[in-house]
């Protein structure tokens, strides 16, 4: 996903990664690109309390949508391989993803606006 990644910033002058991250190593293999490729880096890290994430699993799971096939023991054991960000002073946006999704994404691109003229 890095490698494809940097395909992308390279030719379209930024990218977003969606994926888990969930050991420091791997945002820093990530960190590593943006940064020899010349892009800003920033972490946006989406957060939803424990019962919502059970709900929407199980109501996902139900109504069988969704492109992922995770199940609450995925959620578990992916939440307790989760390493804690080493680098806190690097933009980083908590996003509370219990909202409605169009507020989400105006919050989010918001941030990365605010981001971007800081830059």
């Amino acid at each position: 996903m890095v490698e494809r990644a940097r395909d992308l910033l390279v030719r379209d002058g930024g990218v977003v990664l969606d994926a888990k991250f969930r050991p420091n190593a791997d945002r820093a293999v990530a960190r590593e690109m943006a940064a020899q490729s010349g892009a800003g880096w920033r972490v946006i890290e989406c957060r939803l309390a424990k019962p919502l994430v059970r709900e929407r699993l199980e109501r996902r799971d139900v109504l069988k949508e969704g492109l992922s096939d995770a199940t609450w023991e995925t959620y578990l054991r992916q939440r307790s391989e989760f390493d804690p960000f080493e680098d806190r002073d690097r933009p980083r946006f908590e996003l509370e993803t219990s909202r409605d999704l169009a507020v989400i994404a105006h919050m989010t691109t918001d941030w990365l606006r605010k981001k971007d003229r800081e830059r």
